[in-house]
C-alpha cells in the first residue's frame, strides 16, 4: 500500500499541543518528522506559516515557552485564591449535596434499601451513608 501524504493539523494555539514546554516541543518535532503541515489559526500565530523555518522554530520555542510559564501563573493564583478563601472560612468545591433524614426514615420504614433511597433522593450511596453518620443517625 502507498503511504498517504499527512494531511495538515489544524489547531488554535500551538500552545495547545501540550502541557508543557518540552511536551509541546515533542509533539511538534514529531509531527514535522512524519511531514505534516502544522496550521495555527490564532491571529497571533497566523503569521508564522510564512517564516523562514529556522526562525519559525525559535519563535514556536519562544511561544512555548511563554504558554507553559502562563499556566504556571495561573495554577499558582488559583492555588493563593483559594487558601485565601479558605482562611476567610468559605467553602471551596461544589456544594454539599443535603439529605433529609425524615425522608430517609419515611423509606426505610417502608421497606427500600439504602441504595434505592439514595437513588430516590439523588446521592450516590456512599453520601447518604456518609450524611447518616454526621447526622448521628
Amino acid at each position: 500500500a502507498a503511504r498517504q501524504k499527512p494531511r495538515p493539523v489544524l489547531i488554535y494555539e500551538l500552545s495547545r499541543l501540550g502541557r508543557t514546554f518540552y511536551e509541546t516541543l515533542r509533539a511538534l518535532q514529531e509531527l514535522e518528522a512524519l511531514g505534516a503541515p502544522i496550521i495555527a489559526v490564532s491571529p497571533k500565530e497566523a503569521f508564522l506559516a510564512n517564516l523562514d523555518p529556522q526562525v519559525r522554530k525559535l519563535i514556536l520555542a519562544i511561544f512555548t515557552w511563554v504558554a507553559e510559564r502562563e499556566r504556571e501563573l495561573l495554577r499558582q493564583r488559583t492555588r493563593e485564591g483559594m487558601l485565601r478563601a479558605k482562611l476567610q472560612g468559605k467553602h471551596i468545591g461544589r456544594p454539599r449535596k443535603k439529605v433529609d433524614l425524615r425522608l430517609v426514615k419515611k423509606y426505610r420504614e417502608k421497606g427500600l434499601s439504602y441504595a434505592d433511597i439514595a437513588r430516590l433522593l439523588g446521592v450516590s450511596y456512599s453520601t447518604l451513608r456518609r450524611r447518616l453518620k454526621e447526622l448521628g443517625a
